[in-house]
């Protein structure tokens, strides 16, 4: 995985592995199972790696060949979280703290920089906008990615924004987004026993739209354009 080697070029301080925090506040999503596959090429390639997640999360019962660390949690409120973050990175000391996702849109604008003083940061842009388009939380997101020393994007026009929106100074890395592969275990799943499963047709054609249903999706308009793709495929099923 590339994101192995370009991390280590953004980290690298001498012949000793490289510790790297990794933190992805969530426990759930597509940002968690990024996460992991990420991890799992970083100490696949001789990295310490130490995953920060939240108790609830949801890869629980997956091995890994990292270390999983389950401190953040909705119940102990921002402060609580933020402890638990600074006293980690205090122990560990790491040589890159690598963040997924953050602790609050709103807050972690002034977390970051301190964070900085006590290692190198690398943010994940893995949106250029909030899900929600608040401007004040678009504000302050950008204010977490500028406190980094890198920003790693998944598309070239991701990084267009981010050269646009920070300073000379932070380091932009396009890796493109890898996939869930790691989810269906050791055996690719039968497509005709998937869709049985699912109490689906063994024909026909399908527009799977799976995950959170939030108005960013865009949910909406595969709903909207389904009229139009019936006409063209007279079988065509919509599966949310």
């Amino acid at each position: 995985m590339r994101a192995a080697a370009a991390l280590a070029r953004l980290g690298s301080r001498g012949a000793h592995p490289m510790k790297v925090l990794m933190v992805e506040t969530g426990g759930w999503g597509g940002i968690a199972h990024y996460t992991w596959n990420l991890c799992a090429a970083l100490a696949g390639g001789g990295v310490e790696v130490s995953l920060l997640t939240n108790r609830e999360w949801e890869l629980a019962h997956l091995s890994s060949a990292f270390q999983v660390d389950r401190c953040f949690s909705a119940g102990a409120g921002y402060l609580g979280n933020v402890k638990a973050l600074r006293e980690r990175v205090a122990r560990v000391r790491p040589g890159v703290v690598h963040v997924q996702s953050v602790i609050s849109t709103r807050f972690d604008a002034l977390l970051w920089p301190l964070i900085r003083r006590r290692a190198r940061v690398v943010m994940t842009l893995h949106n250029v906008r909030t899900h929600e388009r608040i401007r004040w939380d678009d504000w302050t997101l950008w204010r977490c990615y500028a406190a980094a020393d890198a920003v790693v994007v998944h598309t070239k026009r991701a990084a267009g924004v981010a050269r646009e929106r920070l300073s000379a100074d932070v380091r932009i890395e396009l890796i493109h987004h890898g996939d869930a592969g790691f989810l269906q275990g050791e055996q690719r799943p039968d497509r005709l026993a998937a869709r049985a499963a699912l109490g689906l047709p063994s024909d026909g054609k399908l527009v799977l739209a799976f995950g959170a249903i939030r108005p960013y999706k865009g949910i909406h308009g595969v709903i909207a354009a389904l009229a139009e793709l019936r006409r063209r495929h007279a079988d065509a099923r919509l599966v949310i």
